[in-house]
This record gives C-alpha cells, structure tokens and sequence, in this order.
C-alpha cells in the first residue's frame, strides 16, 4: 500500500473511536446520571441495561448480517449506511437538556446509536482480507488501533479543554442548559464525518480488489476456492471455531479489565477523579503504543504468537495487581499490562483474516463479533460474585485471571498457514 492508502485506512479508526470515548464511557454517561437521571444508582442500572442489550443484539444480528454482505459483495455501501446512522443518532444527543423526562428515548437513541456503531466496526474488520497485502497485515491493523486510542484520546483532550472545563466554551458556546456537555455529541459526530471521508475514498468494492489483486492471501492459497470456514468438522471444533471460542474468553477478561479498572483503583488504592482519569490516559497511551509495536512485531512472530505472549503478560501482571501491595506497584503492573491490550485486539483481528476464506470474511467477522459481545455479561457477573462472597476486592479478582487463562489454552499453536505468513512477511 502507498503511504496515502495506509493513512486512509487507519482513518477510520482514528475517525470512530471518540464515539466510543465521549459517547460511551466518559462524557456522556455521567451527563446522563447527574443531567438526566439525578439517581446514580437508578442511572448506572439504566444504562448497563442498555449497553448490554445493544451488545446483545451486535452478537446475534453480526452473523446474520455477515453473511448477508458476503453474498451481496455490500460491505462499503453496508458500513457508510451504519456509519451514517451512527453519526446522524449521536448528533441528535445535542437535544437532551438536563432534566429530560423521556428517558426511554434517550436511552433508544444511544443502544440504537451503540448498535450502529458496533456495525461498523465487525465491518471494518471484514475488509482487512481484502484491504490490506498479506506481509503488512499486522503492521497496518497495529497502526490502525494505536491511531483509534490515540483519536479517542486527542478528542477527549480538546472537548475538555475547548468545551468542559473552561469558563467561557468555545465556539460561542454557553454554560446554560449544559450546551458546552451537550455540544461535545454533535463535535463527536462531526468527527466521525470528516475524518472517515479519507478512508471512504480509498474503499472499492471487494469484488473490484479482487480482480486486481489475484496474488493477494486467496489467490496465495486458494482458500475462497476450496474452503468454507466452519465453527465444526466432523464434530470438532475447527481451528477458527477454537479461536472464536478462546478469544470470546480471553476478552471476557480484558473488558472486565476495562470494566472495574477504575472502581477498583478507588477502592483498593484510594484514587481520586482526578486520579482516575490519569490513569486512563496512560492506559490509553500505552496501549497505543503496544498496538503499534505489536503490529511490527507481528510481521516477524505472527499474530498467533503476539497474542499468546500477550495474554501471557496480561495475566502475570494481573497476579501482581492482586498480590501486590501499595500504589507504585499497581501502577507499574497497570501500565505494563496496557501495552500488551493493544496487540492482543489488534493482532487477534488479523488471527481470523487468515483463517477465513476472503470470499466469506463478513460472515467470520460477524461470528467474531458474537464471541466478543454474547457472553460479555459473563466477566463482570463472576468479579461481582467473586467479591461478595470473598469480602476482598483483590481476591475478587480472580475470575478475570481464570478467563484469560483458559483462553491462552485454547489458543494452540498449529497454524503452518500463519507460520508460513509470518515466515514470508520477515523476508519482505
């Protein structure tokens, strides 16, 4: 790819992942308990209900639509329409004054929002057979995530700076009615149009790819030809089908990784908010930078291997979180353990573009969403369970440490293809 292609592909991460920062983890669920709501607890069980039912329905419609695009060859008209949804739906959250009584409507707007969202992105992993050459794979999806943390990062900084925390807003932005939190919706979505624009121009039909690329990975190894990929054979799982199974595990525990992060620093280490929101740059940051480094390494190890070291190195540093005392350790454990998400989302991404066959990668994308989202209640529950029956926040714990465990198991090493791959990416 030239230099032009490769910033127009990382484009869409940048472009999407302040949704993911403003909409649903910062900014707009805490306008939505102290505006909306006024309840914490009522707002906290508000909208776990809907993130969940929205990632529920992510799981099961993503096979489904999957293999609707295969067969329609309709993924760039698919993902612009979700893209479009997104953008349209998170814009209109600038209309939620404080004090909103239709809740429900809110919360419609935001799942439906979330939903569209999450389309895009099991989409956008269904192009990287067809969009990106077999030696830059890991390079270029690394370089993608570490540019999605990085755009989620730039976004929060300047809605902050621009927007929240100064006396007098931007842009002639007033403080009454919240418009400086409210304006942050429409900024988002204003984000997402523009900085997708470069990745929409570069986008062609797979089918238009495929004719002027015939030596790509299916015309390498004839797998649109003589393989379908399948979750059993012969009554076994198949070597996607184990995949899909451990990384449905393995990111059980990363999320609720994510998930407890904070509670759990505030509780056991006494941060502050202010505390709390550092740490999350500098998670953010380094795992920006794993991503990064990951992928470059992953052209010489394979994807395969990254993410075996990877989870690996997640799991010891979470046995130091648990066993190990006092704030600098938590701290050192933390932000080792965050230079090793990246490559293991990253990396994992581009474990299924090998195993699937290009000519059904929306189908294999969408059966990888599932495994991301259909259990994802599953890591939470067990760390909530964990700590009341234990009465120890360290202890409860524990589960996370189990779930990535098993899902390193489930990942064997007995892939000639991504041996191969990785074989003929170090030699160029």
């Amino acid at each position: 790819m030239t230099k032009k292609e490769v910033w127009g592909w990382c484009s869409f991460d940048w472009a999407n992942s302040p949704y993911s920062a403003l909409i649903i983890t910062f900014v707009f669920p805490a306008y939505f308990a102290k505006a909306i709501v006024q309840e914490d607890v009522l707002a906290q069980v508000y909208w776990t209900w809907t993130i969940g039912i929205s990632a529920l329905l992510v799981a099961f419609v993503a096979p489904m639509l999957g293999r609707l695009v295969d067969r329609k060859d309709a993924i760039r008209e698919m993902l612009m329409g979700f893209s479009i949804m997104a953008i349209i739906l998170c814009a209109l959250l600038w209309f939620v004054a404080p004090g909103e009584r239709k809740i429900w409507l809110v919360l419609l707007i935001v799942g439906s929002s979330n939903v569209a969202f999450e389309i895009t992105n099991f989409l956008y992993n269904a192009l990287i057979p067809t969009m990106l050459p077999d030696r830059q794979r890991g390079a270029l999806s690394g370089l993608a995530w570490g540019m999605g943390y990085f755009g989620g990062l730039v976004a929060l900084a300047l809605a902050f700076v621009l927007l929240i925390n100064p006396e007098t807003p931007a842009f002639g932005i007033t403080k009454e009615n919240a418009e400086n939190v409210r304006a942050v919706f429409p900024l988002t979505s204003l984000w997402f149009l523009i900085f997708s624009i470069p990745f929409f121009l570069l986008l062609v039909p797979r089918k238009r790819i495929a004719k002027s690329n015939p030596q790509g990975i299916a015309g390498k190894m004839k797998l649109a030809k003589v393989e379908k990929i399948q979750i059993f054979q012969q009554g076994r799982l198949s070597s996607a089908g184990r995949f899909l199974l451990a990384r449905m595990l393995y990111s059980d525990g990363i999320n609720t990784i994510f998930a407890v992060g904070g509670i759990f620093a505030i509780s056991v280490h006494g941060f502050s908010l202010k505390d709390v929101l550092l740490f999350g740059v500098m998670m953010n940051l380094s795992a920006a930078i794993g991503a990064i480094v990951g992928g470059l390494l992953e052209n010489y190890l394979g994807a395969l291997r990254i993410v075996r070291v990877a989870i690996l190195a997640v799991l010891l540093m979470g046995i130091g979180i648990i066993f190990l005392q006092g704030q600098n350790s938590f701290w050192v454990c933390a932000l080792v353990m965050g230079l090793f998400f990246g490559p293991i989302q990253s990396s994992s991404r581009v474990i299924l573009s090998r195993l699937a066959p290009t000519e059904q990668a929306g189908l294999a994308f969408g059966w990888y969403a599932l495994s991301g989202k259909a259990t994802a209640f599953l890591g939470p529950l067990t760390v909530s369970i964990a700590t009341a029956l234990l009465h120890d926040n360290r202890l409860g714990l524990t589960p996370i440490l189990l779930f990535l465990a098993v899902g390193l198991l489930l990942l064997k090493d007995d892939s000639e293809k991504e041996k191969g791959i990785a074989s003929r990416a170090a030699m160029g």
